[in-house]
């Protein structure tokens, strides 16, 4: 088997629009996906065995339902897999490409990826996200910051702007995910200077709250302006979790099920303590 060049992105959407693209000419190379969502919930690393299982009780009992749970805990042993194949696969690999995006939880997962991948003693290349600028559909100058929010017709330009990790960036990897291991909360965000912030749960609820009114609307209405007042600092699954658990402490009130993000309908209790 000749040696291929390794691209790593990061989300399902991603993977479609690269592979839609068609600049990675498949016969040598390969794309691996990583899909866990690391910003949110215990962090966890290869062969941490009981710190796997921590993240994926926490996933389940907080985040998903009986019908994602089984799902959720395939995408964490998912990625941990995907590690332990890349490592015993090296030898076969040339370069290595993180598409790595300005998102919380694509810096979280490349850092453990890094932890792993600066032991092949292979050339590691991140992409400059978000300083390329590419020609939106009308004409306009943009700086996409990560793979989601690329057009496959971008990926010709953004493609040409990956820079080698070099050994002061492998150190400064490294010491993220370090970092990330010590501390350990269960909500990480992007603070204004561009670096991993640990909050509380409860962080985003403000917001949440302040997308209610005294009527009921659909929960998904109030959770997608939610996630664009905080740029998508985490996904509709968390930030669901957290309008029910509003529920349960009385600050908003729900019509129908809560459990699927378009099975309900919240309103504010209006004599609530709120924020």
């Amino acid at each position: 088997m000749r040696p291929y060049n390794l691209h790593i992105v990061f989300g399902r959407a991603a993977m479609g629009t690269l592979i839609e693209s068609k600049e990675i000419n498949l016969n040598d190379n390969k794309i691996i996906g990583f899909d866990d969502v690391l910003n949110i919930g215990p962090i966890c690393d290869v062969h941490e065995y009981e710190n796997i299982l921590k993240r994926k009780e926490w996933l389940q009992n907080n985040l998903d339902n009986k019908s994602h749970s089984k799902l959720r805990s395939d995408i964490v042993q998912g990625d941990l897999d995907s590690i332990t194949s890349i490592i015993e696969d090296s030898d076969n690999i040339d370069k290595i490409f993180l598409w790595t995006g300005l998102i919380a939880s694509e810096i979280i997962s490349t850092a453990r990826l890094i932890s792993h991948l600066s032991k092949l003693n292979k050339d590691i290349f991140i992409i400059d996200y978000p300083n390329i600028p590419v020609k939106s559909i009308h004409g306009n100058t943009i700086f996409p910051k990560s793979l989601v929010t690329t057009a496959t017709f971008q990926i010709k330009e953004i493609a040409k702007h990956f820079k080698l990790v070099d050994n002061q960036g492998l150190s400064y990897w490294m010491q993220l995910w370090n970092k990330q291991r010590i501390e350990n909360g269960q909500l990480r965000i992007l603070d204004n200077n561009g670096l991993i912030a640990v909050k509380e749960v409860d962080y985003f609820d403000s917001y949440l709250l302040s997308n209610c009114d005294e009527n009921f609307q659909k929960a998904a209405r109030v959770i997608g302006q939610t996630l664009v007042d905080i740029d998508f600092s985490c996904g509709d699954g968390f930030l669901n979790w957290r309008l029910k658990l509003l529920a349960i402490d009385g600050k908003i009130e729900t019509q129908g099920e809560p459990v699927d993000i378009r099975g309900y309908k919240v309103r504010k209790i209006m004599t609530a303590n709120m924020y």
